[in-house]
């Protein structure tokens, strides 16, 4: 498996690992065009997602502290990576609040299954990912309203110096 960025391999494995069919992903691309399907992402470039994305899921790294835990001739270094995990729902004329609501539980629930069943699986040496609590942040007083989760997640990474 190649060695990607943490927050890059939390979203493959999300995509990859993705099981349900409302909303679902498109099989043939994370970052679909397809505004029924989900949109994975790593994006950087604003604080709310493009509005032909009904349903988008984003990962991005935060903090990486990088602190060495045995030193010697080979040192061995923990990374605690902090990432953050954005779920934006946005209702539509096609999509009411209410179902919007339900798809949103449906995706917090997906998200925690496949971190929680399959987060050592994700490559790029992370040992595991801790999910923190999903935060509120949904924008319901705004025309249209925005419905979005935030959780910090923690992948574990461990590396070893060779020289």
């Amino acid at each position: 498996m190649s060695s990607v960025e943490p927050a890059v391999a939390i979203k493959n494995l999300l995509y990859s690992s993705w099981n349900i069919t409302t909303p679902g992903k498109d099989s043939t691309a994370a970052d679909t065009k397809d505004p029924a399907k989900v949109h994975f992402t790593n994006r950087w470039f604003a604080p709310v997602p493009l509005r032909i994305h009904t349903y988008q899921l984003s990962v991005r790294p935060l903090v990486k502290p990088y602190r060495p835990i045995q030193i010697g001739s080979i040192t061995k270094y923990q990374n605690n990576e902090s990432i953050a995990i954005h779920i934006w729902v946005l209702p539509n004329p096609k999509l009411s609040l209410e179902d919007a609501h339900t798809d949103l539980k449906a995706i917090l629930d997906e998200v925690r299954r496949i971190i929680r069943i399959q987060g050592q699986t994700a490559g790029s040496g992370i040992q595991t990912i801790l999910l923190g609590p999903w935060q509120d942040r949904s924008e319901l007083d705004r025309d249209p309203p925005r419905l979005h989760m935030l959780a910090q997640a923690t992948a574990i990474l461990f590396e070893m110096s060779t020289s």
